[in-house]
């Protein structure tokens, strides 16, 4: 499969105050055309700071503090923000994990698409009402018409997701990073906004990263995964090698803390303690203090990401070095 986005050993650096650290540290990968690549793990674990460093929506106090980032065989992490700007929306989208959050309140749906729109697109102001429109039906928008001239705070959240998604779309962009995109949507909300995403990707044969919580998406979704833990990728696989033979102590802890609905439990398997914060991360494995296999070398040394039989990277010492290949 060619490969449309690659990241090289990408770190993302932050300051408060007069302090600076590290919240991303050397990630790789890459993504397919036309593919799904999940990225799970706890909040606080840098899924969402290396999408924004992705499409350059880093926070004013973060910035890329390493590595490369390839789209179409072309560097733009170092691009200009006037050349960027010609990227976000047409070649790389994204749909944020809050939709009532990214609304502006204060603009009607209709300007916030049209600018989005405008922005790309070689349409005249009928034409791109009309497009609008056509995209708010195919998003399954009912009153579409309407619905144009209302303001964010008259719409549902399930509502309010689809408009991010017609936005996202508008430009049919060569990848989508979607951001939580079903957060705090209702079970049956929550399908059909999957779907709809799946329906929008095979149209335009859009490569996606999803970046969830939610392992039973991954599972029907997503072709390979990424887990990443403390700003660190810990385990990259496809989601039949994730599910079926995890590696890692944090994807088998992640896994099992997945209620069954074959199996009668009196308590859910939860993971003990929280994610290191970036000003504070341990010394050696930055999982070893919440893992319940870890010995002496974790807490002294920091393991690499390796290859295990050239399928799956992960990043323990559990593996000993006569099983690396690759």
């Amino acid at each position: 499969m060619d490969s449309i986005l690659q990241l090289h050993h990408v770190s993302v650096s932050a300051k408060v105050g007069n302090e600076k650290f590290e919240v991303v540290k050397d990630v790789s990968f890459h993504v397919g055309k036309g593919e799904t690549l999940g990225i799970v793990g706890e909040s606080g674990c840098g899924k969402s700071i290396t999408a924004k460093s992705i499409i350059g929506l880093l926070p004013s106090n973060a910035w890329l503090s390493g590595g490369d980032i390839i789209l179409n065989n072309r560097e733009i992490s170092s691009l200009k923000k006037r050349d960027m700007r010609k990227i976000q929306g047409k070649e790389i989208a994204m749909i944020f994990q809050e939709p009532m959050a990214s609304l502006d309140p204060v603009y009607t749906i209709s300007e916030q698409l049209a600018e989005m729109i405008k922005n790309h697109l070689k349409l005249t102001r009928s034409e791109i009402k009309n497009y609008s429109i056509d995209l708010l039906e195919k998003v399954g928008i009912p009153r579409a018409k309407e619905i144009l001239n209302e303001f964010p705070f008259q719409l549902s959240g399930g509502m309010s997701q689809r408009i991010m998604i017609a936005m996202a779309m508008s430009c049919k962009p060569e990848i989508l990073i979607a951001d939580e995109p079903t957060t705090a949507l209702d079970v049956t909300i929550q399908a059909q906004i999957m779907d709809l995403m799946g329906d929008l990707k095979n149209e335009n044969q859009t490569s996606v990263i999803l970046i969830t919580h939610d392992m039973g998406i991954v599972a029907e979704f997503c072709q390979r995964v990424i887990v990443m833990y403390a700003g660190e990728i810990v385990e990259e696989a496809t989601v039949e090698q994730i599910f079926n033979d995890p590696k890692h102590p944090y994807t088998q802890a992640l896994l099992k803390s997945i209620p069954r609905i074959d199996e009668r439990q009196e308590s859910l398997p939860y993971i003990e303690g929280s994610v290191p914060s970036p000003r504070s991360m341990p010394k050696g494995c930055r999982f070893a203090d919440r893992c319940p296999l870890a010995f002496d070398q974790c807490f002294d040394q920091e393991p690499d990401l390796i290859s295990i039989n050239n399928q799956y990277k992960v990043r323990c010492w559990l593996y000993e070095k006569s099983n690396r290949k690759g």
